[in-house]
């Protein structure tokens, strides 16, 4: 039974390695993104009214132009209320992935993007519009869960450099550490 099983684990680890292949493979399109969903409820030290929702929507499109190198473009939609206070965020972005030969079931892969951004916040008292420049460098793993769809976790450091519209502030820079989950699906183009 063991040997069954064995063999039944290898052929689909063959399989799903010959998949990515093909997704990963020159002249593929990408077609995918994330989603970010958040609820939040209750008090905390900052305010006694501390609900609220965030929601992020990034939509992604890339084009492989040699075999495991992809190339594409992001936008991001970000939405943030707490109580009276309202955040929306557009960012528009370029990227590059490169793939690594297979590792287990799928491909370990470094992602570089370049965004240029604009946030706006309001409240009851103030308004206040930034913008903002950004580069990310990441690192993920590629797993396909078919012949044209895969899920990709990824953990990405962001350096942001940003100044407000409304004042004479000076730049100002920021970084944040993230880690995202991307559905993927892919089409072929036959020569």
């Amino acid at each position: 039974m063991k040997l069954v099983c064995r063999a039944i684990l290898f052929i689909l680890f063959v399989n799903i390695g010959a998949y990515s292949q093909v997704m990963l493979e020159r002249n593929t399109w990408e077609f995918g993104g994330s989603f970010q969903y958040e609820s939040k409820g209750g008090e905390s030290h900052e305010s006694l009214n501390n609900d609220g929702v965030n929601v992020r929507f990034t939509p992604q499109v890339g084009y492989s132009i040699a075999d495991r190198f992809i190339v594409g473009a992001e936008v991001e939609l970000y939405t943030s209320e707490e109580g009276t206070y309202k955040s929306r965020d557009l960012r528009f972005g370029l990227f590059g992935a490169i793939y690594h030969k297979p590792i287990g079931n799928g491909n370990p892969f470094g992602q570089l993007t370049f965004s240029n951004g604009d946030i706006k916040n309001e409240n009851t008292y103030f308004k206040q519009e930034i913008v903002y420049t950004s580069i990310s460098a990441g690192v993920g793993y590629f797993v396909p869960l078919g012949d044209w769809v895969s899920i990709s976790p990824l953990l990405e450091y962001t350096f942001d450099v940003y100044k407000s519209k409304n004042a004479s502030d000076d730049l100002k820079s920021g970084h944040v550490i993230e880690f995202s989950i991307g559905l993927s699906f892919y089409h072929k183009f036959s020569k």
